[in-house]
């Protein structure tokens, strides 16, 4: 169990510090609501920051990594009836209760993918003094890690 600091140590409450036992739910739990925080402000396509350095590509990849992250989220967190997909079981498979669930997250992932992604390419353009970013946000594979972390 983690005990952290519910508030600090003043005259007013005598000096004491109150301490909170933190189970493992209870820290997740926190760092969601943490997180949802954080990103409810962010939009959920690409911001005209990291358009700017999806299109100073050698071609502009602005459409396929949107593309890319909707049919990797849509994987991940289905929003499509499982009669959809012909009725296959599997991670498809969802029911009424499980859509608007799965489609918060899908734009909570999308939203924190994409702000992800415009620091790692203003990171990579300072390290590297270059804003053509080919290499990098071409690899299929890289979107796909990033989408997973």
């Amino acid at each position: 169990m983690l005990t952290v600091p519910s508030s600090p140590s003043s005259p007013v409450n005598g000096g004491s510090v109150k301490v909170v036992q933190m189970t493992p739910v209870t820290s997740a739990m926190t760092t969601a609501k943490w997180l949802r925080g954080v990103i409810s402000s962010l939009p959920e396509k690409p911001s005209s920051k990291l358009e700017k350095f999806l299109s100073s590509c050698d071609t502009d990849l602005t459409s396929d990594v949107t593309k890319r992250v909707s049919i990797i989220l849509e994987a991940i967190f289905p929003t499509k009836p499982s009669g959809h997909w012909g009725g296959s079981m599997g991670l498809n498979c969802t029911n009424a209760f499980d859509i608007p669930w799965a489609e918060a997250r899908k734009m909570e992932a999308s939203k924190l993918y994409y702000r992800v992604l415009e620091a790692i390419c203003r990171a990579e353009s300072l390290n590297t003094n270059v804003n053509n970013l080919t290499p990098l946000l071409s690899n299929e594979r890289f979107h796909r890690c990033l989408i997973a972390c």
